[in-house]
């Protein structure tokens, strides 16, 4: 392991599946799914401000931006509309946008064959839910996808790996990194050391995503 991720701090880890959600550095954990529940992609309050796209989300863009929400959420980073930050953000799955690409042209199909729902479209690329995130939060730093193999842990070990070395060089002040489809996801928000509270080192970090799930 370089020093660069001994030096990663997990300042924030948001997650959520198909039954729950919550976050890992200020415990918590909410279950939804019945009648009564709301999901976290409706809860606004969750997003920091209202989502203007959120009724349009695919089921992979629902997680990723919900675990990435609650990441923040439990960094303590306050984001408002209109602000601009130099943060980035790397994704990874298993499958990249199989499933939205499946339901594309399932619709497609249906339609004869001459046309098809254009908010499918808009997540026929695996980099799609990324997007969304920057845009909703306002990230100005890079934004790029990562089809790495391997169980979830390893993928999210590639990614941990990638934004210590974004952090080392200067080029973002801090990142999130989230491995999610439209099953669950899990996002970190990751810093340098600096005495905050958080998880240091890329092992701690890996160790408590295990343990937690």
């Amino acid at each position: 392991m370089s020093m660069t991720a001994n030096t990663l701090v997990a300042k924030g880890i948001g997650w959520v599946n198909g039954s729950e959600y919550g976050s890992v550095i200020h415990p918590r954990r909410v279950a939804y799914g019945g009648t009564a529940a709301v999901p976290p992609w409706k809860q606004a309050d969750l997003f920091q401000f209202p989502a203007k796209n959120a009724g349009r989300f695919d089921p992979a863009t629902r997680m990723i931006f919900s675990a990435c929400a609650l990441a923040l959420l439990d960094a303590g980073v306050t984001l408002g509309d209109g602000r601009k930050i130099n943060f980035g953000l790397l994704g990874t799955n298993a499958s990249g946008c199989v499933e939205a690409n499946r339901t594309y042209f399932e619709d497609y199909l249906t339609g004869g064959r001459t046309l098809a729902r254009a908010n499918l479209f808009v997540y026929t690329l695996p980099s799609s839910p990324l997007a969304e995130v920057a845009i909703h939060f306002g990230l100005q730093g890079p934004v790029l996808y990562i089809g790495f193999t391997g169980t979830p842990a390893d993928r999210m070990s590639g990614l941990l790996e990638t934004g210590a070395g974004w952090l080392a060089e200067g080029s973002v002040e801090g990142l999130l990194a989230v491995e999610g489809d439209g099953h669950s996801a899990t996002a970190v928000f990751l810093g340098a050391v600096d005495g905050h509270e958080g998880l240091v080192g890329m092992d701690a970090i890996l160790n408590r995503l295990r343990n937690e799930f």
